[in-house]
């Protein structure tokens, strides 16, 4: 039983290292954006060339399968159509509904066409194709979506790893200690002591929370003229109930 736990702990813990590696990926490398940009060009080129051997149609397809030729101007037809259906919806968003409220950059656009005339193509290969064409078609889908994720978030540099993008955070959680812990005074404006702070009129009914940290746990920094300025200004703030 106890050989078993530890396993099962060694297991959970590698599983979180992995995740938090991929997590805190970079997504503005190089490094990480150039094999997801190769990858996606190579299954681009994959769906238009076709292949002698693995694409000769079998069976009932055989006089139906498109020709080469034929095939060469389906696909390109397919990716004038896709892309010309994704600048219309960019059209339809941004011009006419004004859905996000301003406009894009060029990269987005640009991401955005390209991401639905990928999106044709691979539509233009699940008819009259082989098995291995379609799942390949099927595969490419997710693929072109991540890196036209990629590129767009690029464009805005915004979210710089992984898990940025995924609004998963990283940080350490960190709990608020309970209000009974804090030693709270009331209506600090009306305190008298060597340093009296100095208040707002409307200040009548505020609370003021001593920070335990600040008032002596350091002792390097008890006594020096930052440490009392900053417990000036911590005391001279007031929270306003009125």
């Amino acid at each position: 039983m106890g050989d078993g736990g530890s396993t099962s702990g060694a297991a959970l813990s590698s599983g979180g290292r992995v995740l938090s590696w991929f997590l805190s990926i970079n997504v503005f490398a190089k490094s990480t954006l150039l094999p997801v940009y190769l990858l996606s060009g190579l299954l681009i080129v994959l769906l238009i060339v076709r292949l002698p051997r693995l694409d000769r149609p079998k069976g009932k397809n055989v006089g139906r399968a498109p020709q080469l030729s034929r095939w060469i101007l389906l696909a390109l037809l397919a990716l004038i159509l896709g892309g010309a259906t994704g600048l219309l919806v960019l059209w339809l968003v941004l011009i006419v509904y004004d859905t996000f409220g301003g406009p894009l950059t060029p990269e987005t656009w640009g991401w955005a066409i390209a991401l639905f005339a990928a999106l044709g193509l691979v539509i233009a290969n699940f008819f009259r194709t082989r098995l291995w064409r379609k799942a390949i078609a099927l595969l490419t889908v997710p693929i072109i979506l991540v890196t036209a994720a990629l590129g767009i978030n690029v464009s805005f540099g915004l979210n710089p790893t992984v898990g940025a993008m995924l609004d998963i955070s990283l940080e350490p959680s960190f709990r608020l200690p309970s209000p009974a812990a804090l030693r709270i005074q009331k209506n600090p404006c009306g305190s008298s002591g060597k340093h009296q702070p100095i208040c707002p009129p409307l200040a009548k009914r505020g609370l003021y929370i001593s920070i335990p940290r600040l008032r002596g746990s350091r002792p390097d920094l008890q006594g020096s003229t930052s440490h009392r300025r900053l417990s000036q200004r911590i005391r001279q703030s007031c929270l306003f109930t009125c």
